[in-house]
């Protein structure tokens, strides 16, 4: 597995990424859409590392394709991501393992966004990642009145 790192390695990122800001309505709880498109000439048993450094930010990822791994130290085994899921802030770096044809639709929340939109206090997630379907949200409506 090749690492890149998402300071070092901004091309690798702006190819396989592709953002979008989120409607007015929603910016002050979404930072932005992501989605990742694992396509590259690698053999299809290649993989390549991502590797994201600490932050205030949580992702509500959806596994579109096939699963990816991750690494919460160089040193631990690869935790498999097979669904769709709720990536906490990071006090520490973490490594991505994705294979050729992964697929992820994400939405990177500002840090009060989980709060806000699903009644889910960030810090009891921190360095987690939770499938979604193990979250019990309490959904907000957020009013786009100016009352």
């Amino acid at each position: 597995m090749s690492i890149r790192s998402e300071i070092f390695n901004i091309n690798y990122f702006q190819k396989q990424y592709h953002i979008a800001l989120p409607p007015k309505e929603l910016q002050n709880e979404v930072a932005f859409y992501w989605e990742f498109n694992g396509y590259w000439p690698l053999d299809l048993n290649d993989s390549i590392g991502e590797q994201t450094f600490a932050n205030l930010s949580t992702s509500l990822v959806f596994n579109l394709g096939s699963p990816f791994k991750y690494y919460q130290d160089h040193k631990q085994e690869a935790s498999i991501v097979e669904q769709s899921s709720l990536i906490g802030s990071r006090s520490t770096p973490i490594i991505f393992e994705h294979y050729a044809h992964n697929k992820l639709f994400g939405v990177k929340l500002k840090p009060a966004g989980l709060s806000r939109l699903l009644g889910i206090n960030a810090q009891t997630i921190n360095n987690q990642v939770i499938p979604l379907i193990d979250i019990k949200p309490k959904f907000r409506v957020l009013s786009t009145d100016s009352k």
